[in-house]
C-alpha cells in the first residue's frame, strides 16, 4: 500500500510539471502575439466576456472636498468665578442649573470689617482733603485782623514791661497804700465799737477784706518802685514773637513744602479708600455676563478657598466646537471655511458654521502632532450641550462643473500612473489620466476622458498593464 502512495505521488508530481510547462510556453505565445501585434489588446479577453461588463459613465458635477475631524463644543463664554477676597461665606442666592443674568449676585462674604474700612478710610480722606484746602485758599479777613491784635496787646504788654515807673506812677501807687491802711483802721474801729454780735460779725468780715486790699496795694507800689524783672520780660518777648508767626504765616500762605506733604497725604488716603471699596466689592461674586449656572462649589458658613472656583458659569447662547486637525490636513485649513456639523447623540442633526481661527503650533500626543482649530457654529434650535461630542466636516475646496469619474474605477501602473479601462465599441481600451482633486468617493478627470464616456467597472480577472514594459502602447485613449 506504501508503493501504491508513493507511485501515485510521483504521477501527480508529473501532471503538474505538465501544466506548469504548458502555462509557461501559453504566457509566452501570448507575449508575442501581443509584440506582433503592436500591443492591441489582450489576446485571451473575447468580445462576449468585456461587453457583459458593467460601466460607469463619466459625468460633470459639482466636487466638494472636505477635511473631517471631531471635537467637542465649547460654550461662547466660560467662567471660573472666585471671590477676590479672603473671608466667610455670608450667603448663596444660586443652584445648579439656574439661568442669571449679567451683574446678578451669585454669592456674598461677610462684609462687617470690610464696611468699617470703607467708612474710616471715607473719614480720614474727608480730614486731609480739608486741610489741604485750608492751605490752598487765603486768610479769612476775620482771622487776619484777630492775629494783628493778638500782636499789638503782645506788644503792649512788652513796652510796659520794658519802661521804667515814673514819679508819678510811683506816687500814686503810694497813695493807693495810704489810702488802704486808712481803710483798715476805720474798719476796726468800727469793728471794736460794735456790741451786737451779727454787727460785729459784718464789721469782723470788712476788717480782713480791707487788710487783704493793704497787701494788694503794698505789693503794687513795691512792683512800681522796682519795676519788671528779666523773667517777665522773656514771657513777654516770647508771646510777642509767637503772635507775629501766626500773623506772618496768615498772611503768607503754606509753603510749596508743606503743600506738598498735604497732597501727599490725600492721595495716600484715596489710595486706601480704593483698596478699602475693592476688597468690600470683591467680597460679592457677581455673573460677568448672563448664562447658566453648572457649578456652585461654596455653602454658607465656610471659609472661602483657592483651591476651586466657587461658581461656575457658562453661556449656551451659541458654542463653538474644538477640533484637532492632523498635520497633513492643516495645510489645506483657513479662517473662514464653511463646515458642516453632526452630532453622535443627535443623529438628525446637521449644524453649520465656519473655521474661526487654527493654531500656529502643533500638539504632540502619542507622536501625532495635531492643531487645535475653533470652529463658531450657526445659531441653532437643537439642544445642544457643552462638552458633546461632533464630527466637523470642513469643506476646503469646491471645483464647479468638474468632470468626475468613482474612484472605484482608477487603476494604477506600478509606477503610479493612473489609468481606466474606457469602453470604444463594446471594448474596453486601458486609458492614460490626469486626476485633479479627489474626494472619499469622486476624482476629477482633467484629461483622457469626455462627458458621457464610459468606463468599465475593474474585475478580478483583468490583467493589469505593465507601464514602460513592452505593454506600455497600450494606453492609447482620447484626451479632452
Amino acid at each position: 500500500m506504501g508503493k501504491n502512495h508513493g507511485k501515485e505521488r510521483n504521477e501527480t508530481m508529473k501532471a503538474n510539471k505538465k501544466k506548469i510547462v504548458t502555462g509557461i510556453v501559453i504566457i509566452a505565445t501570448a507575449i508575442v502575439l501581443l509584440a506582433g501585434t503592436g500591443c492591441q489588446r489582450l489576446a485571451g479577453a473575447s468580445a462576449t466576456s468585456e461587453a457583459e461588463r458593467k460601466a460607469v459613465s463619466v459625468t460633470r458635477q459639482t466636487l466638494v472636498v472636505q477635511v473631517d475631524a471631531t471635537g467637542s463644543l465649547q460654550p461662547a463664554q466660560e467662567a471660573n468665578l472666585t471671590f477676590g477676597t479672603a473671608g466667610q461665606v455670608a450667603e448663596v442666592l444660586v443652584s445648579e442649573g439656574q439661568m442669571v443674568e449679567a451683574g446678578e449676585v451669585l454669592a456674598r462674604l461677610d462684609t462687617e470689617q470690610l464696611e468699617y474700612a470703607v467708612r474710616d478710610a471715607e473719614d480720614t480722606l474727608a480730614l486731609r482733603q480739608s486741610a489741604l484746602r485750608q492751605a490752598q485758599e487765603p486768610a479769612d479777613e476775620h482771622d487776619l485782623a484777630v492775629s494783628k491784635a493778638d500782636v499789638a496787646i503782645a506788644q503792649n504788654n512788652l513796652n510796659q514791661l520794658l519802661d521804667m515807673p515814673d514819679e508819678e506812677e510811683v506816687e500814686l501807687a503810694r497813695l493807693s497804700v495810704e489810702q488802704a491802711r486808712n481803710n483798715l483802721w476805720a474798719a476796726q474801729m468800727e469793728r471794736d465799737a460794735q456790741q451786737v454780735d451779727p454787727l460785729r460779725d459784718q464789721a469782723e468780715a470788712r476788717v480782713g477784706n480791707a487788710h487783704v486790699a493793704l497787701q494788694i496795694a503794698e505789693l503794687q507800689y513795691e512792683q512800681v518802685k522796682a519795676g519788671a524783672d528779666e523773667h517777665q520780660i522773656a514771657i513777654a518777648r516770647a508771646q510777642l514773637a509767637q503772635a507775629q508767626a501766626r500773623l506772618a504765616k496768615l498772611e503768607a500762605g503754606a509753603d510749596a513744602e508743606t503743600l506738598l506733604q498735604l497732597e501727599t497725604q490725600v492721595r495716600m488716603a484715596e489710595t486706601t479708600l480704593e483698596r478699602a471699596r475693592a476688597s468690600l466689592e470683591d467680597a460679592v461674586l457677581r455673573a460677568p455676563f448672563a448664562g447658566t449656572v453648572v457649578e456652585v462649589n461654596v455653602t454658607p458658613g465656610e471659609m472661602t478657598s483657592s483651591a476651586m472656583p466657587a461658581v461656575v458659569l457658562i453661556d449656551n447662547s451659541s458654542f463653538s466646537l474644538e477640533i484637532a486637525v492632523d498635520e497633513i490636513d492643516v495645510g489645506r485649513l483657513s479662517p473662514g471655511q464653511s463646515v458642516e456639523v453632526t452630532f453622535d447623540s443627535l443623529p438628525n442633526v446637521v449644524v453649520t458654521g465656519t473655521v474661526r481661527t487654527i493654531a500656529e503650533a502643533a500638539s504632540i500626543s502619542g507622536g501625532s502632532a495635531t492643531y487645535r482649530t475653533l470652529i463658531d457654529l450657526t445659531p441653532t434650535d437643537a439642544h445642544l450641550r457643552a462638552g458633546m461630542s461632533a464630527n466637523a466636516a470642513i469643506t476646503v475646496e469646491v471645483v464647479e462643473d468638474a468632470l468626475v469619474i468613482p474612484n472605484w474605477v482608477i487603476q494604477f501602473t506600478p509606477d503610479g500612473q493612473p489609468f481606466v479601462e474606457k469602453i470604444v465599441g463594446g471594448q474596453t481600451v486601458p486609458t492614460n489620466i490626469e486626476l485633479g482633486v479627489r474626494t472619499d468617493e469622486l476624482a476629477q478627470v482633467l484629461s483622457g476622458l469626455r462627458e458621457g464616456d464610459q468606463v468599465a467597472i475593474p474585475t478580478s480577472e483583468l490583467q493589469m498593464p505593465q507601464s514602460g514594459g513592452p505593454m506600455g502602447s497600450m494606453f492609447g485613449g482620447e484626451e479632452e
